[in-house]
């Protein structure tokens, strides 16, 4: 018996580092055209849950759960046009393009006293 439950807790030990393995961590930045980096653009990871936001110079990091060789990642922003991007190794770059269109559906309403 005590040879059976010091086989499993081996076995567990064992498999834990390979489930870990299957995640993997993406870095990058969002510019936009002129190349500055873009503050509070979201990035999401196509067909899954994961999500991050950039900082004030345009990196995030963010992981993705499957461990894909290709991954999807969908990057808005609210001035800017949404772009799919297909990333195959750990760090990417992309450019935003500026959607004035989208600029026309921000509505502000004040209230005064």
């Amino acid at each position: 018996m005590i040879k059976t439950i010091l086989l499993f807790i081996s076995f567990c030990l064992l498999l834990s580092p390979v489930l870990l393995a299957q995640q993997k961590q993406i870095r990058g930045t969002v510019t936009d055209e002129n190349g500055a980096g873009l503050a509070d653009a979201s990035i999401a990871v196509k067909g899954t849950t994961a999500r991050a936001k950039t900082d004030d110079k345009g990196n995030f990091e963010i992981v993705v759960p499957n461990g894909a060789q290709a991954v999807e990642l969908i990057i808005t922003h609210v001035s800017f046009s949404e772009k799919t991007v297909t990333v195959t190794g750990n760090e990417v770059t992309v450019s935003m393009q500026k959607n004035p269109a989208r600029m026309d559906e921000v509505v502000v309403i004040g209230y005064g006293t």
